[in-house]
Formats: structure tokens, sequence, C-alpha cells
């Protein structure tokens, strides 16, 4: 698609990226302000802290609040947890050998598109699922 297509989407907070981008993880969104701003997906290894002790648990799309303890099973069935007060694109999971724990989080990316990115036609919609 073109960007002028993507537009529309973008504009009422849909997150949108070109197929042309290397980096998948890569993506164009409006903020909190307004402002269209540009996120990457990055994978860090979790540093326990207390939080761990916390009972705000949650299943990623799931309500039922749970202990860290309790949500051990679930991160070993390959679900998402998180807790109740982080943003809706942070969470953690078990890598697949089962020895680390791993915090995902979209973070701002210093990237602005060049008007070569814009005139291409290969932008397309992300889809969150």
């Amino acid at each position: 698609m073109e960007f002028k297509e993507v537009y529309k989407d973008l504009i009422i907070n849909k997150k949108v990226r070109r197929r042309g981008w290397a980096d998948r993880t890569l993506y164009l969104q409006i903020n909190d302000e307004c402002d269209i701003k540009c996120y990457r997906q990055e994978c860090i290894i979790f540093n326990y802290d207390l939080s761990i002790l916390d009972e705000d648990w949650f299943i990623v799309g799931e309500d039922e609040r749970m202990s860290f303890a309790d949500s051990i099973s679930h991160l070993l069935n390959g679900e998402k947890i998180k807790l109740k007060d982080w943003p809706n694109d942070c969470f953690l999971e078990s890598s697949e050998n089962r020895k680390f724990l791993y915090m995902r989080k979209n973070w701002e990316f210093d990237f602005t598109p060049s008007f070569e990115c814009f005139s291409e036609n290969d932008w397309e919609v992300i889809d969150d699922q």
C-alpha cells in the first residue's frame, strides 16, 4: 500500500511499517502526546527485583490476578505474563530452553523515515494478534 492508504490507520492509533524495512520490529504509531513516533520491539533478560513478590501478575489477555509463583506454570506453557501497571506492550516470556525469563517491550526508537520511505508502496498495517 502507499503511505496515504496506511495513514488513515495510523491516525486512529494503529501500527504501520514498510515491508522493505530489514528490522521487522520497527513501526510507526501515535504516542500518548498525539505525535507520530517510531518504535522498536526489544527483548532483554529480565533482571529480577522485588516485583516478583507482587500478587498483581496477569496472563496477557486475561484478567485473573495471580502471584509470580502461580504464573511459573503458565510461563513454562509458553504464555506471557505482566504486572498490572505495566504498559500493554510490555510482558515477560520464558526462553525456549526454560533457562531465562525475557522482557519484551516496545521502545521509542530514534529513526525518522526518509522521503524515499514515504514514497514507496510497500506500507502495511500491523496486526497485533
